[in-house]
């Protein structure tokens, strides 16, 4: 009921037809795109009056926290994810009756019960659970359960404590406490020294003896009809089939409750489900999970994601095994959802969701995804493109020689008719060419530089539209930024009196010299975004704002154009790559770039010409539906 109505518009008849004089409704959510996309009218639950974001605190792992965004160097993710096994496949293999011990589950399992030695040495009292969700089928669950049971068999010789030593060896060396500080975005909240670090295995040891002497089981029931807890590993099964594991259990518990008090030890619990998991319930001392779902709306995907949360005195221990698939869906997840925020953290302090409705970022299918919602939660929707106040790149590269040679022609040709350069005087070593024309940038780059829309992500992937866009806007002159490390001996010449240094990125996916694209891990240095901003000309007030900014650009540069009087200005940036760029040593999730020919990229900032700013492909609902403005001259 809104505003007392019903969906009829008919005043209510509940409540003793209590004529309320106001109503009011507040929805909090971490999914919010069917709330924005469904519906508009006056009489719907659609959030006309306003929409914020809930900023959490910085210990929290969220999304952008723990998968990182594309393209953003404050935003690399966490090393917390292992995607050495296709656990989609180990899945479906168990669920299909398979009796051998899967790699993966084996390696989560282990991590799960060094966990509870860990916290049991530590003298944590509190429950450490270990999530298993590969499957929406009750069926799935059970046979699911049973292997799980079946590998911590104290006789089958699969979960022993030689392997959990080298379990434990392996996936501790995956981050650090400086790791954790390092890569969490904006700084993690609590002081490298001050988080617990990691036993030596001597100390864990005798836990993790006795929690393998005892037989994994379901809860057990007491006479008077209570759960009863043991020392070692209980199971449960989280459905609504009642399956219990096999023994000769006449009371036993199949669901998962945990103790409502603390029993003096940490106990331990491995919850297998499938759609209970998704919504609602709360697992208490997540460490380990074994994630295998196939997910098509990005909405339901995050809500399966049960390790986003607080971790407090535990933070390394948190990891997570899928399929590299799946990562790549939460990491486009968390890219939508960062866009999202951003468009409302930069208009709903100006204008209402009335007058403009939230724009949704659109994307291609790279793993299971295929939309934010399910197609009648977003009824309303209509679909668009619109650059504005977008930065697009390009991290899928081709790695052909004729093909980088014809484009290096084309940037040497480019940037020899854009007329003057000097260096800058933000990024000391990159060169700037100022007021290049639009009709140039457009005519000598745009139309003749190769953008290959063939590798998985690529920002320019719809160059067309681009510049379509591009043609019917009066953009202003634009600003040309040449990205360059100077520390690189290897340089790119540009002309016979100019030479940038090469710089260097590593990639997401480990790749041979046979494969034709290269997926990089991140292009732009914060810096170049704004690398044309001349600082010495802004006044003393803008110059103090200005700096105070410069601890995230990423996060803050189209504040600091703003600023610095370029927020109307459109930037192309470009850098050359070099083909021997090696990744940072001791990263597990990113590789050398191992590449036959030096390589350009490319990267594009354009200003917010109007207020109706959003990603290049978005959903929305038509504004004139939410302002109840005349809808007939479409209903001939």
């Amino acid at each position: 009921m809104v505003n007392n109505t019903g969906r009829s518009g008919k005043k209510s008849s509940g409540a003793a037809n209590y004529d309320y004089g106001a109503m009011n409704y507040v929805c909090y959510t971490a999914t919010p795109y069917a709330n924005f996309l469904s519906e508009g009218s006056e009489e719907s639950l659609y959030p006309r009056n306003f929409i914020t974001v809930l900023r959490p605190p910085n210990t929290y792992f969220g999304q952008t926290e723990i998968f990182g965004l594309p393209d953003q160097d404050w935003a690399p993710g966490l090393n917390i994810v292992s995607t050495e096994f296709s656990v989609d496949n180990e899945a479906r293999a168990i669920c299909r009756g398979s009796e051998q011990a899967q790699p993966g589950l084996v390696e989560a399992l282990c991590w799960f019960v060094c966990c509870v030695g860990v916290q049991r040495f530590r003298g944590y009292t509190k429950p450490v659970s270990m999530l298993v969700h590969t499957s929406m089928r009750k069926d799935d669950h059970k046979k699911m359960a049973e292997a799980i049971q079946y590998c911590l068999g104290r006789n089958n010789g699969i979960i022993t404590v030689s392997r959990c030593q080298a379990v434990y060896d392996k996936v501790k060396s995956f981050i650090s406490a400086a790791d954790l500080c390092r890569d969490y975005p904006g700084g993690f909240g609590i002081n490298e020294k001050e988080i617990n670090g990691y036993l030596e295995f001597s100390a864990i040891k005798p836990h993790i003896e006795e929690l393998l002497e005892f037989n994994a089981s379901n809860i057990q029931i007491n006479e008077e009809g209570e759960p009863k807890y043991h020392r070692g590993i209980h199971i449960c099964i989280d459905n609504s089939s009642g399956d219990t594991l096999p023994g000769d259990w006449e009371s036993v518990m199949p669901r998962l409750i945990y103790p409502k008090k603390e029993l003096g030890f940490a106990t331990a619990f491995i919850v297998v489900g499938g759609n209970t998991l998704s919504r609602g319930l709360t697992i208490e001392g997540l460490v380990s999970s074994y994630f295998g779902r196939s997910v098509k709306q990005m909405d339901t995907l995050i809500q399966m994601g049960r390790w986003f949360g607080y971790r407090p005195g535990y933070e390394l221990l948190l990891r997570i095994w899928m399929s590299e698939k799946t990562y790549d869906d939460f990491q486009l997840s968390a890219d939508v959802d960062y866009a999202l925020r951003s468009f409302i953290r930069s208009y709903y302090d100006i204008y209402t969701p009335e007058e403009f409705p939230p724009l949704v970022k659109k994307f291609s299918k790279v793993g299971y995804l295929v939309d934010v919602t399910a197609a009648n939660k977003r009824r309303a929707a209509v679909e668009d493109f619109d650059f504005s106040g977008q930065t697009i790149s390009t991290p899928s590269l081709v790695d052909d020689e004729d093909f980088q040679e014809s484009n290096m022609r084309v940037v040497r040709d480019f940037l020899a008719k854009a007329g003057k350069w000097e260096y800058s005087s933000i990024q000391k070593s990159d060169p700037v060419w100022r007021n290049v024309p639009n009709e140039t940038v457009f005519k000598e780059f745009m139309e003749r530089f190769d953008f290959d829309q063939g590798g998985d992500r690529n920002g320019f992937s719809e160059i067309g539209e681009l510049k379509k866009w591009m043609k019917n806007r009066d953009l202003s002159n634009w600003n040309v930024v040449f990205g360059s490390v100077d520390s690189n001996e290897k340089k790119f010449e540009i002309s016979g009196n100019l030479e940038v240094g090469m710089i260097s990125r590593s990639v997401r996916k480990k790749r041979s010299k046979n494969d034709r694209y290269a997926m990089i891990a991140s292009l732009s240095n914060p810096s170049d975004l704004i690398a044309d901003v001349v600082r010495d000309s802004l006044s003393p007030e803008n110059k103090k704002e200005f700096d105070s900014l410069k601890s995230k650009i990423s996060q803050n540069s189209g504040r600091m154009r703003i600023i610095a009087g370029l927020g109307n200005t459109p930037l192309l940036i470009l850098y050359c790559i070099d083909k021997d760029s090696k990744a940072r040593a001791g990263s597990t999730r990113r590789y050398d770039l191992n590449a036959k020919t030096d390589m350009i990229g490319v990267c594009v900032v354009l200003p917010s010409d109007t207020k109706e700013t959003a990603e290049a492909k978005y959903l929305h609902i038509p504004k004139r539906m939410v302002s109840g403005e005349d809808l007939t001259d479409d209903e001939d």
